[in-house]
Parts: structure tokens; C-alpha cells; sequence
């Protein structure tokens, strides 16, 4: 997928006029999406077996990496979710 992204992002870099960039913004899209929903799968995976810690790093990541996906917004309100508790000492 990522392959199939740099091609597509290429395209859109090097021919921004030409007919076919829709669809490479579309397919760009997509794959943004699909990246993140693994991402974030992953990350919920990682809550699953009680490591946090690591699941915070993946949540980040796709917040960071795939910002305006759905899946980066449903990352945001993991990382709300499960961010450290502050204690007040």
C-alpha cells in the first residue's frame, strides 16, 4: 500500500493537471485511511493485552501520520481515553 501511495502521490506532485489526479486523490485517500485503520487496529490491540503505553504510541501515530481520516479522529479520542491520569501531588 505504501508503494502503491508514493505512485499515486507522484503522480499528483509531477501532473497536478492532468485527468487522472481525481482519481489519484481519491486512491491517496484510501490508502491514508486503510494505513490508519491499521494503525489504530493495532493500538487496540495493544489496550487489549493491558500495554497502554504501547498503544498510546500507535494512536499518536496515526493522529500524527493521517490527520483528517476518521481513523485519526477515532485515535484522538483513544488518546484522551486512555492518557495517563494525573495525579496531583
Amino acid at each position: 500500500l505504501r508503494e502503491a501511495r508514493r505512485f499515486f502521490q507522484r503522480l499528483l506532485d509531477e501532473y497536478p493537471g492532468d485527468k487522472r489526479a481525481p482519481q489519484a486523490k481519491q486512491a491517496v485517500a484510501t490508502i491514508n485511511e486503510k494505513l490508519a485503520e491499521k494503525d489504530l487496529r493495532t493500538g487496540d490491540f495493544y489496550i487489549s493485552r493491558g500495554k497502554p503505553a504501547s498503544a498510546l504510541l500507535y494512536f499518536r501515530a496515526v493522529v500524527d501520520n493521517y490527520p483528517g481520516t476518521v481513523s485519526a479522529a477515532t485515535a484522538a479520542a483513544r488518546l484522551k481515553e486512555h492518557a495517563p491520569k494525573e495525579t496531583g501531588q
